[in-house]
């Protein structure tokens, strides 16, 4: 019945299915991002750009999976163009702001298209 509620709170204040994870304080898998996990990634933008070293002109979050703790931890997948995506884990505490834990810059392999 407490992790019914827990649930539910999660749910309705964050957006977050936690009850259909199969591993207690395990990682959900990957999902598209909404607009709340939008909101978070705009926000640590400037954070990520200091970690990083760069200044992202295109900065577009693709998706994201979570783990359950004292808070949420997110990881997110963000496509900041010139063939390359940024890791981000972010910490989230409900009614605080996101805290960027860790931003890697990771290259996309080249794709040789071909056409017959």
């Amino acid at each position: 019945m407490r992790c019914s509620i827990l649930c539910g709170l999660l749910f309705l204040f964050l957006g977050l299915d936690v009850c259909s994870s199969a591993i207690p304080g395990g990682w959900s898998g990957w999902k598209d991002v909404g607009q709340n996990e939008v909101d978070i990634c705009t926000k640590i933008k400037p954070e990520v750009e200091g970690m990083t070293n760069k200044k992202f002109r295109v900065y577009e979050p693709l998706n994201y999976r979570t783990q359950i703790v004292n808070g949420v931890n997110y990881e997110f997948k963000v496509f900041v163009g010139r063939n390359q995506y940024a890791e981000l884990k972010v910490y989230h505490q409900p009614y605080g702001q996101p805290e960027l834990q860790k931003a890697v810059l990771v290259s996309l392999p080249d794709v040789d298209v071909q056409t017959p």
